[in-house]
């Protein structure tokens, strides 16, 4: 049987003891709180208000999405200006003509990771180290619901083209954290090279023991991405010794299993 708004709003028609509170509806309760509103697709029953899908918010409101070079890399900032049960971003790549690939997700990566439901500004920002000089790459930001619905904003997508240039500062290499950190099974050094140097790269346990050699040799210069960890290596925290010529440094990295 077909409902309509006096069914449940009229008390005096109905014997409601107290009547809900409906969308534009002078009958409902005093409050006017809105929660409700009448199902528009057939079958007359109330349903809460945001559930109207012929008025269905977005669930991320995009304000700003930006590419630029930065230290090696490219930075992408995006702000938010609101969000609905949004879990989290997928940030997509593709070279050229080519097709989009994946190229990190808040699955994965918690600096992706959304702020639910939210009437605030937000911003974020994620830094692609895989660039190489001579290469054009657009970037396309997707935003993920907590039922799993994902949004592409392709009306936003920026496209970046990387020149030799921008990849060189003054210093004689860059030499980023690894990441992720904690890590399974490996994780991932990012170095960007200004001139020709000999590059070692050791793994140690908590007990000084050497574990892995990732690299030991002189490499000449440009964009490098080494790959830290094995499947013999059991959980707990890592030492990476990296010495770039005459100049060491030391990151501590946790494997969890």
């Amino acid at each position: 049987e077909m409902q309509d708004y006096a069914t449940f709003t009229d008390e005096s028609t109905t014997g409601l003891v107290a009547a809900w509170d409906f969308i534009n509806n002078p009958n409902d309760d005093a409050a006017n709180d809105d929660i409700w509103d009448m199902d528009q697709n057939g079958s007359g029953y109330p349903i809460l208000s945001w559930q109207d899908i012929a008025d269905q918010s977005l669930p991320v409101t995009l304000s700003d999405f930006t590419a630029k070079i930065n230290e090696g890399g490219v930075l992408l900032s995006w702000i938010t200006s609101a969000e609905i049960e949004n879990a989290g971003f997928n940030i997509y790549r593709k070279e050229a003509e080519g097709a989009y690939e994946l190229l990190s997700s808040f699955a994965d990566n918690d600096e992706l990771t959304g702020h639910g439901s939210t009437s605030e500004a937000h911003n974020y920002n994620y830094t692609d180290m895989r660039v190489e000089s001579g290469k054009t790459y657009t970037y396309l930001l997707a935003d993920v619901s907590w039922g799993r619905t994902e949004k592409k904003h392709y009306e936003s997508k920026q496209t970046i083209s990387i020149s030799e240039n921008d990849l060189l500062s003054a210093e004689a290499f860059i030499l980023k954290s690894a990441y992720p950190n904690p890590f399974n099974p490996t994780t991932t050094l990012p170095l960007t090279l200004n001139k020709e140097a000999t590059v070692k790269i050791y793994l140690y346990n908590q007990l000084g023991q050497r574990v892995q050699i990732i690299n030991d040799s002189k490499q000449s210069i440009g964009n490098y991405y080494f790959t830290i960890g094995h499947s013999q290596l059991s959980s707990g925290i890592y030492f990476l010794r990296i010495s770039v010529d005459e100049t060491l440094s030391v990151q501590k990295i946790v494997l969890v299993k």
